[in-house]
């Protein structure tokens, strides 16, 4: 499996928080969980919202826009409006380096 480095450091993910990141083209939600940190898709499937500028409860993320609510662990839809769940990029972290599987 080959991994790509983010532009973003563990020490730029806020605790229980989240931040947006760059890997090459794509952008993605970093998002610290119980001291864990989880990378999705960035934007709402509903509607394409950003959702670095939602809410992070725990481990679920709620749309700016329509109020859809993520699973940051599994993708997985809590709430709609959206009919599907954001896509999930295993992350490995190397010292302060945050990557992500490519593909």
């Amino acid at each position: 499996m080959a991994y790509i480095a983010l532009d973003k450091k563990v020490s730029d993910v806020p605790e229980d928080g989240m931040t947006l990141a760059k890997a090459g083209e794509t952008f993605v939600l970093l998002s610290s969980v119980d001291g864990e940190i989880y990378a999705t898709s960035r934007s709402c499937p509903h509607a394409g919202a950003a959702l670095n500028y939602g809410f992070l409860e725990g481990s679920e993320v709620r749309c700016p826009l329509h109020g859809a609510m993520f699973d940051v662990i599994t993708g997985d839809i809590v709430m709609g409006p959206a009919s599907h769940g954001l896509r999930c990029f295993t992350v490995k972290i190397e010292g302060e380096d945050i990557l992500i599987e490519e593909g």
